[in-house]
């Protein structure tokens, strides 16, 4: 009996928790049917579906900004882990990259919606400004934007 106990135990590959199960007690396991359903407890991964014009400036180890939509105001962070190189094909083609979520307090859950921004570069003394500030040069196509100063008066930068 203890053999018979022994054969029949499931060991989980990782640390997780139970999320669904389909075993029925005293029947045998569906060969179709996922008897148990893990979820891990040592992080998330979130999958964003990336355009192909945008594949390009994605690399692991990038940082991300992730936004849950069930948690307004909880910033969380992570990092690319994987970019796929095969394409899914639909109306649109894109690309799937997982991302590694930093560990965090938040009340995350799997399936839970989620916007997502990729650092993919960044700019030393630069300034942001609305492009209603900005004007090109027609003759030089120098561009040029106007700002207020502390005093309340336009200055323009070149």
């Amino acid at each position: 009996l203890e053999t018979n106990l022994a054969q029949s135990q499931i060991i989980a590959p990782f640390n997780g928790v139970v999320a669904d199960e389909t075993l029925t007690p005293g029947a045998f396991p569906s060969r179709t049917e996922t008897p148990i359903t893990l979820i891990s407890t040592t992080g998330y991964r979130l999958t964003l579906e990336i355009d192909e014009g945008d594949i390009g400036d994605v690399q692991v180890g990038q940082t991300v900004a992730i936004s849950v939509d069930a948690l307004p105001g909880e910033a969380l962070t992570g990092i690319v882990d994987r970019v796929s190189n095969t394409p899914i094909m639909g109306s649109i083609v894109t690309y799937d990259v997982e991302v590694l979520l930093d560990p965090t307090d938040a009340l995350v859950r799997p399936g839970m919606s989620a916007s997502a921004e990729i650092a993919t570069g960044a700019l030393d003394d630069a300034v942001i400004v609305p492009s209603g500030f900005i004007t090109i040069d027609t003759t030089t196509g120098q561009a040029t934007h106007s700002q207020r100063n502390t005093d309340f008066f336009w200055s323009e930068c070149r």
